[in-house]
């Protein structure tokens, strides 16, 4: 399949593989979204994950989150990869952990860089030891990709991802059983190499 992008009187022909590439972020990719972002505070000891999904093979060096209110305390992210039912199975990256102290954007560097398969999903992951406010998609506002869709008939807003109950420290091998439904999911990000 084949599409044009104008630009001014220059005309490019595409194959769709292009343009998907010419429409995705050159730098960082996270979970797909329309609208806006929202800020919640995610409770301490509580493991969240959200759904990441790319279509090509993508190597990351980077990982972060935007601490919007500071408390004492610090966070770990990671990467899981799907069990093949749209549940978290095993650690692929515990990339460290952050300073939840202060606010603005906090990256960590991944020090192997991550390749990620391509039509592979995986699992982004966030732990916190205090319940600082981040950077969040808000299922409600039509922010978050609903691939997960709705746990009942009437429900208004969709599943992001997945919560459980975890005691900081290292990133838990492989995800908990027993994970409850996730509808504000952390935004967390990966610098693409």
């Amino acid at each position: 399949m084949r599409g044009r992008i104008y630009r001014g009187t220059v005309t490019h022909h595409f194959k769709q593989h292009e343009l998907a590439d010419f429409y995705e972020s050159p730098i960082w990719e996270g979970l797909a979204g329309v609208g806006t972002l929202g800020t919640s505070s995610l409770i301490l000891n509580n493991l969240y994950s959200c759904f990441f999904w790319k279509g090509q093979k993508r190597t990351f060096n980077r990982i972060a989150i935007e601490v919007t209110g500071a408390i004492t305390g610090n966070a770990r992210l990671g990467v899981y990869v799907d069990d093949g039912n749209l549940y978290p199975a095993n650690l692929v990256l515990d990339a460290g952990e952050i300073d939840l102290s202060s606010t603005g954007v906090k990256e960590l560097t991944i020090s192997s860089p991550l390749v990620l398969p391509e039509n592979r999903i995986h699992w982004l992951a966030y732990l916190a030891s205090a319940t600082a406010t981040i950077r969040v998609f808000l299922s409600s506002n039509d922010a978050a990709c609903p691939i997960m869709g709705f746990s009942s008939f009437t429900q208004s807003t969709w599943q992001t991802g997945w919560y459980k109950s975890q005691v900081y420290g290292s990133l838990p091998n492989p995800f908990p059983a027993g994970a409850s439904n996730l509808y504000t999911a952390p935004h967390i990000i990966l610098r693409k190499v």
